[in-house]
């Protein structure tokens, strides 16, 4: 670990940050300017325009003390207290999971779908920081959306997010276990629950600081997913869309479990820029 001493300039602590970063992070230049502009109060094009400014003591402390947790796997949002997400700023803590990239293609899908049919009731089932919720206010500005989770502490957070990026007013938050106990129905219906099989859980670096209950989806990484899927027909309006993000294995199994629940609805697997098996989508009372 570099000593902390002042005087090393943007240039220099970019180096040492990229090189920490690279084995953990595809975009490790971007995140290390990122955390260079958090610590120096300056923008994202400040940083990359003034890479001979010097750091004077208290950056350099900031900068250690982020380097440090860096090095022991406490993930960069973490640390700042801020994730980016369908171009929108979050507040992150350890109550919620980190907002992945690929969650983004349900929010594409979801838009799609407000695009081509008329849709008023939204309903979010497992909000978290809120992402997903926000994310649809943000675009759709016709409809009522429904956040629900089952953490108080996330819950906050999702609040807080509302608020930050001014939709708090169209998003009616709700503490509670998945839609057992909602009424009324929905024109479309999002879902990003735990999917990760417990099994797995020991071998995943995230669950050291990610919260559990936001990652274990049971023996086979299904449990809430069928759950929920044996209560949305009666949470669904009869033209009505459901995008669930799966793991990328359970492709099949999900569209099985969709099929015995909705047999006359339009069922397909989205695949992510990876080309992994990503989003299950039920289109109810269309053809395609």
């Amino acid at each position: 670990m570099i000593e902390p001493q002042a005087g090393h300039t943007i240039a220099f602590w970019q180096k040492e940050l990229e090189g920490l970063l690279y084995p953990r992070s595809d975009t490790a230049r971007l995140d290390a300017q990122y955390l260079l502009g958090e610590i120096t109060s300056h923008s994202l094009s400040w940083v990359m325009s003034h890479p001979e400014y010097q750091l004077g003591n208290l950056q350099t402390r900031l900068i250690i003390d982020a380097m440090l947790k860096l090095s022991a796997g406490i993930p960069l949002p973490y640390i700042t207290g801020k994730a980016f997400f369908y171009n929108l700023e979050f507040v992150i803590t350890p109550a919620v999971l980190i907002p992945r990239p690929e969650t983004e293609l349900m929010v594409e899908h979801a838009l799609a779908w407000c695009a081509s049919h008329a849709v008023s009731t939204v309903l979010d089932v497992g909000t978290g920081s809120g992402c997903i919720a926000i994310s649809l206010a943000t675009h759709v500005s016709n409809s009522t959306i429904t956040a629900i989770d089952i953490s108080s502490d996330a819950l906050e957070i999702a609040r807080q997010n509302a608020e930050l990026n001014r939709v708090s007013e169209r998003i009616h938050f709700i503490q509670g276990d998945l839609a057992a106990d909602l009424t009324g129905q929905y024109d479309l219906v999002c879902a990003n629950l735990p999917y990760i099989p417990t099994p797995d859980l020991e071998q995943l670096t995230v669950v050291r600081y990610e919260p559990k209950v936001s990652l274990d989806g049971g023996a086979n990484g299904l449990e809430l997913i069928s759950l929920l899927l044996a209560q949305l027909p009666r949470r669904m309006e009869p033209v009505s869309c459901a995008l669930l993000e799966i793991e990328y294995r359970q492709g099949e199994a999900v569209v099985d479990l969709a099929k015995s629940t909705f047999p006359a609805a339009y069922i397909s697997l989205e695949k992510d820029l990876a080309g992994n098996d990503r989003l299950l989508v039920i289109k109810n009372g269309v053809n395609a």
